[in-house]
């Protein structure tokens, strides 16, 4: 897609060149590409937008369009030049929260949701100067199987970066073992079938003082659920009814916190479940 010659992967390159200066709502994204392209019209420009979102090289969040900071990590033209000098896509809002500060975000869909979330948590994980290790909860690790590539990365980064992970799963299915074999390492400890006390619905993240808390539709849940139930691994016939399943209308909440008791809190809980090598956890 990038640095195309012409036809829709150009207008695509145009896109991300704009949102890298800033974010920019849609309308006005849309008129800056039809003054470059004036034959572009308003149905060609959201196909545009849409494949570059579900591709998660951009984010939209209520109607501002931004650049999403785990694609550019992986794109190393990007990253190397970009990431750390790249104030608009929500840096100077995170180093501004204090403690007590929270924000909540409404999704349609699991899938929307998740893009987001990654948005939101590299943005904290790239100005973490904590020590303490980060902590994640999920009733079932599906990102693995519907954002393959992203969650790789994302799962990867804590070996080459030697930062320690803690991921609690509440679920003991047979998907949810192999997840741990396969992934478990130095600096990834995996448990399963742990309880923490949230609900089925619920996922957690801490970083540092930072807490996102997200939270699905009942339904959603029931049905993950019944998934990992069913199949003991995933198909391609199983994956992509994981991904309708994902995809699908069903609303979704996240939550952005900032307080350092309740993570604190939630680091001692760990300590039941996870073994803290004594140079980690120290503020």
């Amino acid at each position: 897609m990038l640095l195309a010659q012409n036809g829709p992967g150009k207008l695509e390159d145009l896109i991300v060149s704009k949102l890298h200066e800033k974010g920019v709502t849609g309308p006005k994204l849309l008129t800056i590409v039809q003054e470059f392209d004036p034959g572009t019209t308003k149905e060609t420009f959201y196909r545009i937008v849409r494949k570059l979102i579900a591709e998660e090289v951009i984010t939209k969040q209520d109607t501002l369009y931004q650049l999403n900071l785990r694609w550019l990590q992986r794109v190393y033209q990007f990253s190397k030049k970009y990431i750390y000098k790249n104030h608009g896509v929500g840096k100077d809002n995170i180093n501004a929260f204090q403690e007590g500060d929270k924000i909540s975000y409404k999704f349609r869909t699991p899938n929307l949701l998740s893009i987001y979330w990654a948005h939101m948590y590299d943005l904290i994980y790239d100005e973490l100067d904590s020590n303490a290790p980060i902590l994640i909860s999920h009733p079932h690790e599906w990102f693995i199987h519907t954002r393959a590539k992203s969650e790789s990365f994302f799962l990867n980064r804590f070996d080459e970066d030697k930062k320690l992970v803690l991921l609690s799963i509440r679920g003991s299915t047979s998907l949810d073992k192999a997840f741990k074999k396969e992934w478990e390492s130095e600096f990834r400890q995996i448990g399963v079938g742990i309880d923490l006390g949230l609900k089925k619905t619920e996922y957690i993240n801490v970083l540092g003082d930072f807490i996102i808390q997200v939270s699905m539709s009942k339904k959603f849940s029931e049905d993950l659920e019944a998934f990992f139930e069913k199949y003991p691994k995933v198909t391609n016939e199983s994956k992509e009814e994981l991904e309708r399943l994902c995809n699908r209308k069903d609303s979704a909440r996240m939550v952005f916190i900032r307080s350092k008791k309740e993570a604190e809190k939630w680091r001692q809980r760990y300590k039941k479940y996870f073994f803290i090598p004594r140079n980690t956890g120290r503020r």
